[in-house]
């Protein structure tokens, strides 16, 4: 019977303990789905043969041949690459010729403290009198080496370095290419030596239509919430480009759940809010279509209801019996006082 007892004891014991590693299995990897997403967010990256460039995503395109002794002129532009206020991207370009040898190189790198995410920037490369009438390659990389985890340190020692040497500068901390997320776009141009000034002076007029900057904010009420109670989701938009309109599209998960169209004049804004009700227990990601805002919150079931039954009260035998024996003795004591008063 003993070994029995001792036996159970020793498996609840271990059970317990197997619940609880598994309880923290399922907190890290709660943890780790987090921070995965945080940085899931895939960089907007664009290159085009221009002619002039503006500013971010306005530029005069321009044709694909060239004759030696031309510029070509490459913008590229990159977006949703800010994190913990700060980018840092290197672009790199590398022209191939007809033969597959490598001609041309160059890399440009940008590195941002603040929370500017449209990056842009134009490559120059010289068609050489040496190089060959054909189709060339030209491969162009934008390399996102923002090291995440020494920006966050960086931005948390800086209180403790102005208090103590007076000193305010932050550098962005970066990591090797070879380790960074990147994307490539292939393009292809022409060499064609016999090309003459009639052929390829073209007459036109481009007008540039300048556009709005929409700046978004996100905001959730809740960290923690229960499965079927509702969490409010505010947002707001500022246009500081000029006048123009948008859409604000608003992602669960992934999931379309909120969509407005806005029309917004130079230095105005708007806002607004929604409900959202999770249905089931887990982590939620809320982030602005097309921008790299995003909120998590945590839906967990409720808590059941615990009844706690009324206390029965103790039952009392002989109460009717007792009490009749007590006031008669008080009766009787009450009439023998009576009787001595009377003498």
């Amino acid at each position: 019977m003993d070994i029995d007892i001792k036996s159970r004891k020793l498996y609840i014991m271990n059970n317990q303990k197997n619940n609880t590693t598994r309880l923290w299995h399922l907190i890290i990897a709660v943890i780790l789905v987090i921070l995965t997403c945080s940085t899931a967010v895939a960089m907007d990256f664009k290159a085009e043969f221009v002619k002039e460039v503006i500013s971010y995503d306005e530029y005069v395109p321009c044709g694909n041949v060239f004759k030696p002794g031309d510029t070509i002129r490459l913008y590229v532009g990159v977006e949703n690459v800010n994190r913990n206020r700060a980018a840092a991207v290197d672009f790199v370009a590398i022209i191939k010729d007809p033969n597959g040898y490598v001609v041309a190189g160059k890399d440009i790198k940008k590195r941002i403290i603040g929370y500017e995410d449209k990056i842009y920037d134009v490559f120059e490369f010289k068609v050489e009198r040496n190089w060959l009438d054909g189709k060339y390659t030209l491969e162009v990389y934008a390399f996102d080496v923002l090291n995440d985890s020494a920006m966050l340190k960086r931005y948390n020692q800086l209180p403790e370095r102005i208090l103590y040497s007076g000193k305010f500068d932050i550098k962005v901390a970066t990591i090797s290419r070879k380790d960074a997320p990147y994307e490539k776009i292939t393009l292809f141009f022409y060499v064609n030596s016999k090309l003459n000034e009639t052929n390829e002076t073209v007459n036109e007029t481009v007008k540039i239509q300048p556009k709005p900057q929409f700046v978004y904010s996100l905001y959730v009420d809740k960290f923690i919430v229960e499965v079927g109670k509702p969490v409010e989701i505010r947002w707001r938009v500022r246009n500081e480009g000029s006048y123009g309109n948008g859409t604000v599209r608003i992602l669960v998960n992934g999931e379309p759940v909120f969509e407005k169209e806005v029309e917004l004049d130079t230095g105005k804004e708007e806002e607004g809010s929604f409900k959202y009700v999770p249905k089931k227990e887990g982590s939620y990601r809320v982030e602005i279509d097309g921008t790299n805002l995003a909120k998590i919150f945590f839906a967990k079931l409720p808590k059941e209801r615990q009844v706690n039954p009324t206390p029965e009260k103790p039952e009392r035998r002989g109460g009717f019996v007792a009490g009749f024996v007590v006031g008669s003795a008080v009766l009787l004591a009450v009439l023998v006082v009576i009787r001595i008063l009377l003498r």
